[in-house]
């Protein structure tokens, strides 16, 4: 399950769909946290691409090659079906509310506390 951040995040890639160094996002999207990119990267969300041809230098003196994120159809179908999620959970909701609301009208109608006239 991913966090708010992370969706929107994730969202955010989505608009964007292009291969992004992490700064690159860190600059652009104003809310970017180092975990929300972890947990899309471990929940395998986005793709990761290592730049060979833009190597640098760590501060051990080792080599290293920057890793780019992009979305991936993992997480373009997760968007996809947490909107149908969300969209499920208000009309069962809605529906539940209204079938709540015409039984307490019904009880109290049988209990003569509440007068309808009919016609």
């Amino acid at each position: 399950m991913l966090s708010k951040e992370s969706v929107k995040l994730l969202k955010w890639m989505n608009e964007n769909d292009e291969l992004l160094y992490r700064y690159g996002i860190k600059t652009r999207y104003p809310q970017f946290e180092d975990r929300d990119l972890y947990a899309l990267k471990d929940g395998k969300y986005i793709d990761t691409h290592e730049d060979q041809y833009n190597p640098e230098i760590d501060e051990c003196g080792e080599i290293i090659y920057p890793e780019q994120y992009q979305i991936n159809s993992n997480g373009k179908a997760y968007l996809e079906s947490r909107v149908t999620d969300i969209i499920d959970k208000w009309i069962t909701r809605t529906i539940s509310v209204v079938a709540l609301v015409i039984s307490l009208i019904a009880l109290l109608s049988q209990l003569g506390i509440l007068k309808l006239q009919a016609g």
